[in-house]
């Protein structure tokens, strides 16, 4: 069968100075009986196959430098609770349900890194 369309959001590379920034922001709302927007990524489902996976991560370094930082955090508040950060596995029906792995990767020089749960 054929195959849906792609969505690419892409920004110019350069050749001097720094690569672009993209910027994803749900709405906002000023109105204090509301809510601001939320952000979903998600992939595609597959009804009688797998689905699509999910890729959060930096680039890589292509020569000397350190590769870009990943913060996953809810954000602060001035009155009331902060949001929670949720990391799990789905629910298997007929099948192994997967893990959650922390890896700490490789390095040639100074100490490896560290996983910190506080």
């Amino acid at each position: 069968g054929s195959s849906a369309g792609s969505l690419s959001l892409l920004v110019g590379s350069t050749e001097s100075g720094a690569g672009g920034d993209v910027y994803v922001v749900g709405g906002t709302t000023t109105d204090s009986g509301s809510v601001g927007g939320g952000m979903s990524v998600v992939s595609g489902s597959g009804v009688s196959s797998s689905s699509g996976g999910v890729v959060i991560r930096s680039a890589n370094s292509v020569s000397v430098g350190s590769s870009g930082g990943i913060v996953l955090s809810s954000g602060t508040t001035g009155s009331g609770s902060s949001g929670d950060v949720v990391i799990g596995v789905g629910d298997a029906l007929g099948g192994e349900v997967g893990s959650v792995s922390i890896v700490v990767g490789t390095g040639d020089s100074g100490p490896g890194g560290d996983v910190y749960v506080v």
